[in-house]
C-alpha cells in the first residue's frame, strides 16, 4: 500500500473520497469541499443532511450519478464515517479512523482512496498524519500465507 500526501483539490478529484466526521459537523467545512462541482456539493450537502447522522461507527456510502468532464474532479464516491459527539472524542480513538477506512476500502474492494487529515487538538499535522499512515499500513496487513488464495485474489488497496 502506498500513502501519499495531497492537497485539497487532489482529494476532491480522487475517485473515492473518505471523510470523517462528527455529529452536526458540516461536510462544507472539509477543505476538498470547495473543488468538488456545484452539482456534486449540492448532492453531497443534501445527503450529508437527511442520511448521515454522524453517530460513532455509522458508515454512509453515496455515489455521485454520471461522469465528470475531463477538467474537472472526478469523484465518484463519497464514504462517510461516523465519530459521534465531538465533546465524547478523545486522542486514544484516532488511530481508529485509519484503521476503520481501510478495513471498509477492503471488505469493498476499493484499491484506491483519499482521506482529509484528521488533525486531533494538541496533536500537529506531522504527528497526525504518521498514526493515520501507522495505523492504516496495521490495518492492511493481512497474515495469509497458509490460507486458500480467494478466486478474485485477496482484497488489496494500492494507493
Amino acid at each position: 500500500m502506498r500513502i501519499i500526501a495531497s492537497d485539497h483539490r487532489e482529494t476532491a478529484g480522487a475517485k473515492n473520497i473518505f471523510c470523517a466526521l462528527f455529529k452536526r459537523q458540516p461536510l462544507e467545512k472539509e477543505g476538498f469541499f470547495s473543488f468538488l462541482s456545484s452539482e456534486s456539493k449540492r448532492l453531497l450537502r443534501a445527503y450529508a443532511r437527511e442520511d448521515f447522522r454522524g453517530d460513532e461507527g455509522e458508515v454512509k456510502s453515496f455515489r455521485l450519478p454520471g461522469k465528470a468532464p475531463m477538467r474537472a474532479p472526478r469523484a465518484t464516491r463519497v464514504v462517510l464515517f461516523g465519530m459521534g459527539e465531538r465533546a465524547k472524542w478523545h486522542e486514544r480513538k484516532t488511530p481508529l479512523i485509519g484503521r476503520r477506512m481501510v478495513r471498509y476500502a477492503k471488505s469493498e474492494r476499493i484499491n484506491e482512496f483519499a482521506a482529509p487529515l484528521f488533525v486531533h487538538s494538541g496533536a500537529g499535522i506531522r504527528t497526525s498524519a504518521r498514526t493515520w499512515a501507522e495505523n492504516a499500513v496495521m490495518a492492511h496487513f493481512e497474515f495469509n500465507i497458509y490460507k486458500e488464495k480467494p478466486k478474485n485474489g485477496w482484497p488489496e488497496i494500492k494507493t
